[in-house]
Parts: C-alpha cells; sequence; structure tokens
C-alpha cells in the first residue's frame, strides 16, 4: 500500500472511533505530542500490497546510534507482522489489532519515567543501556541531573575515545544553570517536532527540572 489516498480511506474509521489520534502521512500519532513520541508507523513494503505497522514510542531527543531520523528509527519500533491489502479482511484485522492491542499500551505510555522503563523492558539492547550520551541526555531531560552528571564522570574517569561525547551544556549540567538546562532540552524537543511535521499536535509542557520546587 503506497497511496497515503487509500491509507488515509484505510484508517478513517479508527480515526473516528478514537479522536485523540491522528494520522500524519503514515503515522497514526497519539494527541497531544508532549515529551514523548507515541504512535504506530505503517510502514512500506516492495510489494505494494503489504504494509508493516510499527508500534513505535520514543522521546522527542537526539538519540545516538540512530542511522536516520525518520519515523522508522525509533527508540522502540516493534513489528505488528505483514498485512496485505489484496487478502480479504486484512486491512480490517490490521486496524482491529492497533485498536485492540497497541492504542491500549500506547495509552499507558505518557511520562518520560514511563518511557524510560518501558525501553529497559522492551529493548534491552537500546541505547538506552549501552550509549553514554543517550543515558546522559535521558537523565537530564527527566530531572535527574546527578545521573547525568554520573555518566559523564564516568567517561571522563575512563579516559575512553568517546570523551569527545560530552556536550557544549556540560558546564550548565556542572553548574546545574537549570535556565540554560532547560532551554537546550525545549530546543532538542522543537526541532524533533518540526523533524517530524508535528507541530500542529504538539502541546509545549515543561520539563521536570523547570518545576523543581
Amino acid at each position: 500500500m503506497t497511496s497515503i489516498v487509500d491509507l488515509r480511506k484505510m484508517v478513517r474509521p479508527l480515526l473516528k472511533r478514537h479522536p485523540n489520534v491522528a494520522l500524519v502521512g503514515r503515522t497514526i500519532v497519539l494527541k497531544p505530542v508532549q515529551h514523548t513520541l507515541r504512535a504506530v508507523f505503517i510502514d512500506r513494503s516492495k510489494d505494494d500490497r503489504e504494509y508493516h505497522p510499527k508500534f513505535i514510542v520514543d522521546f522527542l531527543l537526539p538519540i545516538k546510534g540512530r542511522t536516520a531520523r525518520g519515523w522508522s528509527e525509533r527508540l522502540i519500533a516493534k513489528p505488528m507482522g505483514t498485512w496485505n491489502s489484496s487478502a480479504p479482511g486484512d486491512p480490517e484485522r490490521m486496524l482491529d489489532k492497533i485498536e485492540k492491542e497497541a492504542l491500549p499500551a500506547l495509552y499507558g505510555i505518557r511520562t518520560l519515567d514511563e518511557v524510560h522503563e518501558y525501553g529497559l523492558r522492551e529493548t534491552p539492547d537500546s541505547p538506552l543501556q549501552n550509549d553514554d550520551y543517550t543515558k546522559m541526555v535521558v537523565a537530564l531531560a527527566r530531572g535527574n541531573l546527578s545521573a547525568a552528571r554520573d555518566v559523564c564522570d564516568r567517561v571522563i574517569s575512563r579516559q575512553s575515545p568517546s570523551y569527545h561525547f560530552l556536550p557544549w551544556y556540560y558546564p550548565a549540567l556542572i553548574a546545574e544553570d537549570i535556565a540554560m538546562l532547560a532551554a537546550v532540552l525545549n530546543r532538542f524537543e522543537e526541532d524533533s517536532i518540526n523533524h517530524l511535521k508535528l507541530a500542529h499536535l504538539w502541546e509545549r509542557t515543561a520539563f521536570p527540572i523547570e518545576t523543581r520546587p
């Protein structure tokens, strides 16, 4: 299924039943979009009749280790099978699977902490486990400044080749310059929103570090 028009027709019943989801290109996105991305991406196939939906959960942050910034390269992108538009009943069965399995799971993942916990549980080999920069920036986004500094300190103490990963805002992290760190996180999020063309669904909200007592 390569036609966006065909895809829109197919998912229209689901959109009518769920006013809190929207179709952006080939992606069913839960709204409002705040600090996290919760979606089902209906991927292309070499066979025009086939399509491959993926359950997607992610941070709207720069994550190292990605080969692209597109929809299919997300922190968590779990396949949901292969479906054929020419097979009788297949489109309806796919929508039923999305509606009964994917959407309830996505509704239950809202906060930065919940995305982090889900990512650790579902993707043990993800950058959340094995990439220093990812661990640092996610800890920062979650408001855990001490954990973010600890990652940097471990990298420095190892004198590893990845020492250069220390971000330009490292001095602000050490100084606990909340205003600067909040500006960095908001810029990251806005860049991701614009790249994914989600501005019309975006609800700008404060990061945890901005609401610390």
